[in-house]
């Protein structure tokens, strides 16, 4: 599934494809960046939405959200409902 949105990104200190145990659900394609995106924070895959399930729970998280506006996405908001859905147990 493809979402356009316009928003805030982050480059992490620590990679999250390379932490242990986190499941990746969403990257960012790189080559949409706006052509001004500083050089030196890309990193080919850019990881914007992971799950785990450590500590006896369900986690799911995503960096989208810095731009109120993004919420009017339907691909969004779907994609939020199937991750509430999965933390609280509902969907496997």
């Amino acid at each position: 599934t493809e979402l356009e949105v316009t928003d805030q990104w982050y480059v992490f200190k620590s990679r999250p494809e390379e932490v242990p145990d986190l499941s990746i659900t969403m990257t960012l394609d790189e080559s949409t960046l706006p052509a001004d995106f500083p050089e030196e924070y890309k990193r080919g895959y850019h990881a914007i939405g992971w799950t785990h399930e450590r500590f006896g729970g369900r986690v799911f998280y995503t960096v989208l959200g810095d731009n109120p506006e993004v919420f009017v996405n339907p691909t969004l908001l779907e994609i939020i409902g199937r991750a509430i859905e999965w933390t609280s147990g509902v969907r496997n």
